[in-house]
């Protein structure tokens, strides 16, 4: 794919800088499909189940548009690679809504909708614990919401319930159905799961000491960071993996140190956890 500057047309190009320069130009030209999906991609992070939906219904259409079954199939698998969609079930979703394959039987799908359904059910361990250790805590919630960064929970399927849970810890208010919905977009399963943490018992009870209940809800912080932290090595190997197609030397260094800056701090995290 090449794109010209200023936005250029080739002839216009041609007679300002010569045929040389052009041909320079097509040389370098980035593939069709690669440029295509660091568009879809640009400014969005592919570890939130939202943005990560948005570019792929951004990028379907171009799987729509190839005529070449074989060509459409190659290229939609190594857009699933990238986007890190690796559900059988889901991908499988999708490339019957993009190639046009669906048989009368086969219903319809919102690429958006099918994605974050994916992503909720893959709601972690750690993230649904913690949530469960503080809904009823309001003591421990004062201890640990403010060690929570956005980072830790912004690309969680949970990542609703836990700005409605910090924000209610602001304004001290306890959890309940009627305050977490005031927080909510109107997400029906984000509510249902809501309701399933609500009715859970409490970790603790009042008058027991905190002691294990902050240990464990520690290690479930740690948990989210690092698993924060991996999604983030993942983006920018992505990153470098375009940067190297487009031999930026430059830019693939960059991308690769902080990866490595990256994993120690996983490492250090794993060790603390340990």
């Amino acid at each position: 794919m090449l794109v010209l500057p200023d936005g250029k047309d080739p002839d216009d190009f041609i007679r300002q800088n010569g045929e040389a320069e052009y041909n320079a130009l097509r040389g370098r030209a980035t593939p069709f499909l690669q440029f295509a999906l660091a568009a879809s991609a640009e400014g969005r992070k592919l570890a939130n189940a939202k943005q990560k939906a948005e570019a792929v219904e951004d990028f379907l259409p171009v799987i729509a548009a190839i005529r070449n079954h074989v060509q459409q199939r190659e290229s939609f698998d190594q857009a699933m690679d990238f986007f890190g969609i690796d559900d059988a079930a889901l991908r499988r979703e999708l490339w019957h809504g993009a190639s046009g394959a669906r048989t009368p039987h086969t219903r319809a799908i919102d690429p958006a909708r099918a994605i974050s359904r994916s992503a909720r059910a893959k709601v972690t361990v750690a993230e649904k614990d913690l949530l469960k250790i503080l809904v009823h805590d309001r003591e421990l919630a004062a201890e640990i919401l403010p060690r929570l960064e956005v980072t830790d929970y912004e690309n969680l399927a949970t990542a609703e319930l836990y700005a409605a849970f910090i924000a209610i810890s602001r304004e001290k208010k306890d959890v309940s159905v009627e305050s977490i919905v005031e927080h909510l977009d109107g997400d029906e399963a984000t509510l249902e799961l809501a309701r399933e943490i609500l009715i859970t018992p409490r970790f603790r009870e009042q008058d027991e000491a905190m002691d294990e209940a902050l240990e464990k809800a520690e290690n479930c912080v740690i948990a989210l960071r690092r698993l924060a932290i991996r999604n983030r090595i993942d983006e920018l190997g992505r990153d470098a993996a375009l940067a190297e197609q487009d031999g930026d030397s430059a830019a693939l260094a960059e991308l690769i140190q902080a990866q490595m800056e990256l994993e120690k701090i996983w490492r250090s995290l794993d060790s603390k956890n340990a």
